[in-house]
């Protein structure tokens, strides 16, 4: 509405241009009245923009953050979508907010603290269990990332007839660069160049450790690589280390185009080399737990390389990944599905159509969603207690199938609210603050280790590791990192966003 006004506002001295010269050729009486009658609908016009909200705001700059707190609200869905896509902003608050925990206590846990030892009495508590598998959720970014870009490109695919071109791939690729490198790249040189002025007290020091070796890395992290180069990185020290995950999201979300086309030209084929991928990435996390002696539990020295062999690595994820591709194929069918007659629908989709009739289809697909994720939180409570309890086989299993039955009980959730179960719920979580609270993830995630660290190492002494010491330092870092996260899409991520809205 506003853009409306400040077009029609710079319109009025062209129009007056016009309204003149239109009657230029025309005699003087009927041209003074000519003039004199336009002059008069004009300053109609000024009148009523000049009471409009536009001249009501105290400047642009409220209205740009309006602008900015509206889109942040906004679906983020594009005409014709379905309201269930505003589900996948509740996976993204919860899997941050699990997150979230896992780093607070990661990096208390590795940084200044009197008595360390307190951490092993928490580790023999269930509730810190759930805190020590934060990292779990992780994963259904992979999944919620790969369906999005599949879904809009069959979109597009199905737009076109049929078919996408390498253009379209390219543009689907070009877009995410184009949300992510902003705040991406400053994160990368400004805190490099400028955060580590942030920190004081005999502590600092240790602040170097989040933009280690980024003189001899930094190009790696511009181009995306950084996962690969160095190979075998450490988890608490390196260039921007924690981007690891966004990295492994654009390797793998490039993949998308190819695995439509091959589905395109023959289904049997592209479902074969899906399966076999995702099947590659659950085996070669078990060899490594073989060959490694890796273990669930936190404190194994067989440990060391878990970060740099099956955490950051893209080819380690591709069962977390490919089920997002698989389910936007899904998903078309299901749109296909309710566009379709009553008669089309029961003959052409009777299975899609048994499972949207059938409410304990839904009900079972929530309560073993739920229950899967609640098993997959606790089940390594045992080798938390203890790193050396488990079995080599057992520590093999846990690696190599708790992840993606997690990602088996988000799947199974949101499938019963897709099928149409659930309606209530639903809309319930669609609230506006949960959407615009999951469009910060991002912001979250890159600022997180930078906010953790100044209150950590901003202190005069190191902490004392007490269980409601730890709690409030969780919520208080949640708190920061929210509100430091509103202000980069205020000032950072929506600006951009305009800027390349036309991409």
């Amino acid at each position: 509405m506003i853009g409306m006004k400040k077009l029609e506002l710079d319109f009025i001295p062209k129009q007056i241009e016009q309204s003149f010269d239109m009657n230029a050729d025309k005699s003087d009486d009927s041209n003074i009245k000519s003039n004199q009658l336009n002059l008069n609908n004009i300053e109609a016009q000024v009148s009523v923009i000049m009471n409009s909200e536009i001249i009501q705001e105290p400047g642009a700059i409220f209205a740009f953050k309006n602008y900015a707190f509206d889109e942040l609200k906004k679906s983020r869905r594009k005409e014709g979508d379905h309201e269930e896509l505003d589900m996948l902003e509740v996976f993204r608050l919860f899997s941050q907010l699990m997150i979230q925990m896992n780093a607070t206590s990661f990096y208390l846990m590795t940084g200044p603290t009197f008595n360390n030892w307190k951490i092993l009495d928490f580790f023999q508590q269930v509730i810190f269990t759930i805190v020590i598998s934060g990292t779990i959720p992780m994963e259904c970014f992979l999944f919620i990332s790969a369906f999005l870009g599949s879904y809009r490109l069959l979109q597009v695919q199905e737009a076109r007839g049929g078919y996408f071109t390498f253009k379209d791939a390219l543009k689907l690729i070009g877009r995410k660069l184009a949300r992510l490198i902003p705040l991406y790249y400053i994160t990368l040189f400004f805190g490099w160049a400028v955060s580590s002025r942030f920190f004081e007290g005999p502590l600092y020091g240790i602040s170097k450790k989040l933009y280690l070796n980024c003189d001899k890395y930094w190009w790696t992290q511009l181009i995306f690589i950084g996962n690969f180069f160095p190979f075998m990185g450490e988890a608490t020290q390196g260039c921007m280390y924690w981007s690891w995950f966004v990295q492994a999201d654009v390797q793998l979300y490039s993949l998308i185009p190819l695995y439509l086309y091959l589905y395109r030209k023959s289904k049997t084929i592209a479902i074969a080399i899906m399966i076999f991928l995702s099947l590659f990435g659950i085996f070669y996390n078990i060899f490594e737990v073989y060959r490694l002696q890796l273990r669930a539990g936190p404190f194994a020295i067989e440990n060391f390389d878990l970060f740099a062999i099956l955490f950051n690595k893209p080819y380690t994820k591709f069962q977390y990944h490919i089920p997002g591709v698989f389910f936007a194929i899904f998903y078309m069918e299901l749109l296909r599905y309710r566009r379709a007659s009553d008669e089309v629908k029961k003959e052409k989709y009777f299975i899609i159509h048994y499972f949207t009739k059938a409410n304990w289809i839904g009900q079972v697909f929530l309560l073993v969603g739920q229950f899967l994720v609640v098993l997959t939180l606790f089940s390594n409570h045992e080798a938390v207690k203890d790193s050396y309890k488990w079995s080599t086989l057992e520590n093999a299993m846990y690696f190599g199938f708790n992840r993606p039955a997690y990602m088996i009980g988000i799947i199974l959730i949101y499938s019963a609210v897709v099928l149409g179960h659930f309606e209530g719920p639903r809309k319930l979580l669609n609230h506006d603050i949960i959407r615009a609270i999951g469009k910060l993830t991002y912001a979250i995630g890159l600022l997180c280790p930078i906010i953790i660290n100044l209150a950590l190492l901003g202190q005069e002494s190191a902490y004392y590791l007490a269980f409601w010491s730890v709690i409030y330092l969780c919520i208080g870092n949640l708190v920061v990192l929210l509100i430091c996260s509103f202000l980069v899409y205020l000032m950072i991520e929506y600006p951009c966003k305009r800027l390349v809205y036309g991409i």
